[in-house]
């Protein structure tokens, strides 16, 4: 498929309007149910002999906020008000999303696989939405989404898969990994029925992976460590001799394993609601398309003519293209050799160093990706 010379499939003008609207709706939605959060729990007056306390009451754990007097009764009045006020508001919003979401699968606006639309939004919903960055091919659903494409229409020549699919249907997402989050991580888990979700821990003290398969006959042990090992070779194939090492559990890992996570981490993020083929919508957070075309280009340079050699090919000249004609956009100016690209190179040129001399190539020859001539 000649990307240059081709007019790409687009959702129909009555769904691109639509869109527009339905994504307004949810953001607003989001924005309300994050502000909910602020007051969760419960206020209420508690009396200790002669004195009365106000009390916060969140998740059976009390707090004491103060005798009372003018300020907490400031406070009391604020937090009911506006608790009140947000509840309503959720609820009116909650009914419209429901209405465009419904409208969403009548005008066929959504083509993202609902496995990952179900895991987008258990993120939201656990707090976890924010801090997460969804790595690998569907990031184009994203960037689709935004220019109007249908890019679950767009294959590789001789492909039967869309170009924004992985292989062996996964999603990858790195969240933040503190202590904290392990009961949110768990409530993700829980909560999506439609894929096998298996937390990865990562070099980085502060990251976790969540390697989500979705497709049939996919679901495998969490103790498989191959499934860690295909998850970071589809996502970040650029760095998949690197990543595989830590995969396999060697006790030694270098350093650029960080490197790429802080590259990824500090890089600023693309964030875009997407629809699901039944309509249901989410937010997803992923790599910025220049970022993401940086990675495709860099993985051309050391992989074989193969098949995934052509999609990569065809998701670098996709996004290129989204970047020049449609309206997406990058937040990545910088120049060559520099900023968030330049340290992305550096950390991929010590990735390939790294292994030239490594005896422990010879170790996982077989599944890494052959070089390229």
């Amino acid at each position: 498929m000649l990307l240059e010379q081709t007019e790409l499939p687009r959702v129909s003008d009555a769904a691109a309007r639509h869109t527009v609207d339905a994504a307004k709706a949810f953001k607003e939605f989001q924005r309300v149910r994050a502000a909910l959060k602020e007051f969760e729990g419960s206020v209420h007056w508690k009396k200790v002999y002669q004195y009365e306390y106000l009390i916060h009451k969140k998740a059976g754990k009390q707090t004491y906020l103060g005798a009372r007097d003018a300020e907490t009764e400031a406070k009391f009045g604020d937090f009911v008000s506006h608790k009140r006020k947000l509840e309503s508001r959720l609820k009116t919003l909650k009914e419209t999303v429901d209405t465009y979401q419904r409208i969403n699968k009548a005008v066929r606006a959504g083509f993202v696989p609902q496995p990952v639309v179900d895991v987008l939004c258990a993120l939201d919903e656990a707090g976890l939405g924010n801090s997460s960055l969804v790595v690998g091919s569907q990031a184009l659903y994203a960037y689709g989404q935004r220019s109007g494409l249908r890019v679950d229409a767009i294959k590789a020549p001789g492909d039967t898969m869309s170009v924004a699919e992985e292989r062996r249907h996964h999603l990858l997402v790195l969240i933040d990994a503190s202590p904290s989050e392990t009961r949110k991580i768990d409530k993700v888990r829980h909560a999506v029925k439609s894929a096998a979700i298996t937390p990865l821990p990562l070099p980085s003290c502060s990251k976790v992976a969540l390697d989500v398969r979705y497709g049939k006959h996919e679901v495998r042990s969490p103790r498989e460590q191959l499934v860690s090992r295909e998850a970071w070779h589809h996502a970040l194939p650029a760095a998949a001799d690197l990543l595989a090492v830590h995969c396999k559990g060697f006790e030694s890992t270098p350093p650029s394993v960080e490197d790429l996570l802080d590259v990824l981490e500090h890089a600023p993020k693309f964030e875009q609601v997407v629809i699901g083929r039944t309509g249901r919508m989410a937010m997803m957070r992923t790599l910025d398309p220049l970022l993401f075309v940086s990675l495709c280009e860099r993985h051309l340079e050391t992989s074989d003519e193969s098949d995934e050699f052509e999609r990569r090919k065809l998701q670098a000249k996709l996004v290129s293209r989204m970047l020049s004609d449609y309206l997406v956009t990058s937040k990545i100016e910088e120049e060559p050799g520099h900023g968030h690209l330049g340290r992305l190179e550096n950390v991929l040129r010590a990735v390939r160093q790294s292994w030239a001399c490594s005896a422990e190539r010879e170790v996982l020859r077989p599944v890494l990706p052959a070089a390229r001539p």
